[in-house]
């Protein structure tokens, strides 16, 4: 989905997330974390770059296919 809507994605596996490791790779507009249900929901006002949930990605991906239902799927 990410490489049809013409934009470039890379996969990066890292331990804790934090502001160092994310600056490590300045041209990355978004950060999409994937990980278990329970540290899925994370605080991005910590990090300078964006980061989202992989349903926030399809929500902006994709928003004709999600109408606005005033929930968070965390069960991928």
């Amino acid at each position: 989905m990410i490489l049809r809507s013409g934009k470039k994605c890379y996969e990066v596996l890292v331990g804790k997330l934090n502001e160092p490791k994310l600056k490590n790779l300045p041209t990355i507009e978004l950060y999409v974390y994937i990980g278990c249900r329970e540290t899925s929901l994370i605080s991005s006002k910590e990090f300078m770059i964006p980061v989202a949930t992989p349903h926030e990605l399809l929500l902006g991906l994709l928003p004709e296919l999600f109408p606005w239902q005033c929930k968070i799927t965390t069960d991928f």
